[in-house]
């Protein structure tokens, strides 16, 4: 019985991310800037860039990499 309640009770704090990584690396599906290789004008600006979990909660990367994406897009460096 508590088994079972201690189930129902907790849940995982997994944070999903990692699914496209970003860099130079062979498991990287997309370059430093975010863009999916061999897919034009395709970017991924989320958490699943990151190429390995952080050893923090994710809320601080991800609005980093809001913030620099937000530079790159007005900046005109994304798509160039």
């Amino acid at each position: 019985a508590i088994r079972e309640w201690i189930l129902r009770q907790t849940g995982s704090g997994y944070h999903p991310c990692g699914t496209v990584p970003m860099g130079d690396g062979p498991r990287a599906a997309t370059d430093s800037r975010g863009r999916v290789r061999g897919v034009e004008g395709l970017v991924v600006a989320d958490a699943s860039l990151f190429p390995t979990v952080p050893s923090s909660n994710t809320n601080l990367p991800t609005i980093m990499l809001g913030e620099r994406f937000g530079e790159w897009l007005r900046e005109g460096e994304l798509f160039a």
